[in-house]
């Protein structure tokens, strides 16, 4: 998958298509859907936020109730 002239590995790709919905997804499910460790989603978590900031977008990292989640998100600058 290619979008403009970024090129995703296969990982980013199933990633990617579980956070386009802008929701909020379990970490824990996200590594037994994908059948990777965490630190393997977290490497392939960096390399997708390089990828996505020039373009506007960016993968967040939130905790709730000692659970941790990820969700795609725009990149907002206030003052422009």
């Amino acid at each position: 998958m290619s979008v403009g002239t970024m090129k995703f590995s296969k990982t980013q790709e199933k990633i990617l298509l579980i956070l386009r919905d802008g929701r909020m997804h379990l970490v824990e499910d996200m590594t037994k859907s994908l059948g990777i460790s965490n630190s393997t989603l977290h490497a392939h978590m960096h390399k997708l936020r390089k990828k996505l900031n020039p373009r506007g977008r960016t993968i967040t990292c939130r905790g709730h109730n000692n659970k941790r989640y990820y969700q795609l998100a725009q990149i907002i600058i206030d003052g422009e």
